[in-house]
């Protein structure tokens, strides 16, 4: 049945044996019909309104069980993510450090070199970009964490940062791991 169609109407015959040709009157028996008519009119309003509803609602939470879906694994992702930075950042000391490089074979330094190259790619397959403040920038306590404070010698030196110690993570615009930084702070 197409759903622009109505189902097709019962009609019971009521009947009539008992009563007296005289007895019957065709305009009550014809309000009778038009006011069953009118109530399974209604009821049926009340049922296709019903549907309509539960369609919406299941609509609705199809919807809201992928946003739900998606953000726990937005989340695990994130952990999953984070815990790899603490891999990177061995990464970025082992190559930062000149002097034992110098002493490893080159196959070794290229090897490595690789392998934090995978491990970027990965991170920014999955949204996660690094940041590194600039020397004499700002501090901004929502991307940049203190691990140490110097004395400024002056006021306009006051809360910039004066080394950077990590690099920052953000996944997507959410800040995961802020940059390690060490900030001048001026005493009066």
């Amino acid at each position: 049945m197409k759903d622009n169609q109505d189902p097709p109407i019962e009609i019971v015959e009521e009947s009539y044996a008992d009563a007296d040709e005289h007895d019957i009157d065709p305009a009550a028996t014809l309000k009778k019909l038009k006011d069953k008519l009118k109530r399974c009119l209604e009821e049926k309003q009340m049922y296709l309104d019903l549907s309509q509803r539960f369609k919406a609602d299941y609509s609705n939470l199809q919807k809201q069980t992928a946003v739900d879906r998606e953000g726990t694994i937005k989340r695990a992702n994130q952990n999953l993510l984070r815990d790899l930075l603490e891999l990177a950042d061995a990464f970025d000391y082992a190559l930062g450090d000149e002097a034992s490089l110098a002493a490893v074979p080159a196959g070794w330094r290229q090897g490595l070199d690789g392998l934090r190259a995978k491990l970027v790619a990965i991170f920014r397959q999955h949204g996660l970009e690094p940041f590194t403040p600039a020397v004499g920038d700002n501090f901004d306590p929502s991307s940049h964490e203190p691990v140490s404070s110097v004395d400024a010698e002056s006021a306009d030196q006051d809360n910039l940062i004066i080394a950077v110690v990590d690099k920052g993570y953000r996944l997507y615009d959410k800040i995961i791991r802020p940059a390690k930084v060490k900030v001048s702070v001026y005493k009066q």
